[in-house]
């Protein structure tokens, strides 16, 4: 849910469950756990019943820290993949994630 919240933008639970492919269930929880713990609070949006989700100054800091951390592990973890195969391993993955998006979108449709 961090990296889904963590670009700035106003989000809601239904919106992260769609584009994100995961469970109400689950995000609803994360984000009850989420409430309690101060990081966020959830805003009434003047368009939509939908509530926004917003990160509290408390949530702010530790989303910081903890994607920081993520990003990091990424970038090492990149550089480690292109060091032992070619950059073409990134086109690779861009056209799988492009397909896997596809795919979703058609099962999320019904197919």
């Amino acid at each position: 849910m961090l990296y889904a919240i963590n670009d700035g933008k106003p989000h809601s639970q239904k919106e992260i469950c769609e584009h994100w492919l995961v469970p109400k269930t689950t995000i609803n929880t994360i984000i009850k756990e989420c409430i309690n713990a101060g990081y966020i609070v959830l805003v009434a949006s003047n368009h939509t019943k939908e509530k926004e989700i917003s990160l509290t100054v408390k949530g702010q800091e530790y989303t910081r820290t903890i994607m920081n951390q993520v990003y990091k592990l990424e970038r090492r973890a990149m550089e480690r993949t292109l060091a032992s195969y070619s950059p073409e391993f990134v086109q690779a993955i861009e056209q799988f994630t492009a397909y896997l998006k596809e795919e979703a979108e058609h099962f999320s449709d019904g197919e």
